[in-house]
């Protein structure tokens, strides 16, 4: 929470201090909306665990991320991060899978925004990732999902 909150506190302090172009001023204030996201997120999560009485409420479309995951269960593991990591970009991710993803939902069961083998067919989906190789490196994972280390490693 403190990282995040630094971050956009920093965007602020930019963004009123007047002296960057149109063009600069919108990116950076579309940046600091999505920062102000993955802050409502980690709030929400915080709330979950502590099973706190006082909940922040969205009323905007919820993003939702769809993973496929059918790879071999030897390789579940190497998405641990990237499932943490999107849990606090996307309002919901729906892990969908033909095979035993108990390790997955027990590491995740705090997390009632990750959710798992749903239907899918109302849902507005943001992006999807589809993993239906047997096996795959974490390099190739996260090109799919289109992250890096760096990315992980911000929360």
């Amino acid at each position: 929470m403190k990282k995040i909150n630094l971050l956009i506190w920093n965007q602020m302090d930019v963004l009123r201090d007047g002296t960057t172009s149109d063009e600069d001023y919108m990116k950076l204030c579309r940046e600091c909306i999505e920062s102000n996201d993955i802050r409502f997120r980690i709030k929400h999560k915080i709330n979950l665990i502590s099973n706190s009485t006082l909940k922040e409420q969205k009323s905007y479309k919820i993003n939702t991320l769809v993973i496929h995951l059918n790879c071999n269960e030897e390789y579940f593991h190497l998405f641990l991060e990237p499932i943490k990591y999107f849990s606090y970009i996307y309002d919901e991710i729906i892990i969908i899978s033909e095979k035993k993803i108990d390790k997955i939902r027990n590491i995740f069961d705090y997390d009632n925004t990750i959710k798992y083998n749903i239907e899918l067919n109302e849902l507005i989906i943001k992006q999807e990732c589809n993993f239906q190789n047997n096996c795959y490196t974490i390099n190739e994972i996260y090109k799919i999902m289109n992250i890096t280390e760096q990315n992980l490693q911000m929360f």
